[in-house]
């Protein structure tokens, strides 16, 4: 369901979504999917925003350490 929202809404896997955009998906699958479906999603989702955060926070503190190793023998 993850990939189905980011390519109903065109974005690319690596962008997290708005709560607009979320819901604006979420809409249109309920309208041929049932209510647990549209849940199931939802949870996909969020799930999927959570990975991106931490996998972000995780490069930008593997930056960081790479910074402070720079010139150091």
């Amino acid at each position: 369901m993850v990939t189905e929202g980011l390519r109903f809404l065109d974005i690319p896997l690596t962008q997290s979504i708005t709560n607009d955009q979320k819901s604006q998906f979420l809409k249109y699958l309920s309208k041929t999917h049932e209510d647990w479906q549209v849940k199931q999603a939802d949870a996909a989702l969020r799930l999927y925003d959570y990975y991106l955060s931490e996998l972000q926070r995780s490069a930008e503190e593997g930056s960081l350490e790479n910074k402070g190793k720079v010139g150091r023998c």
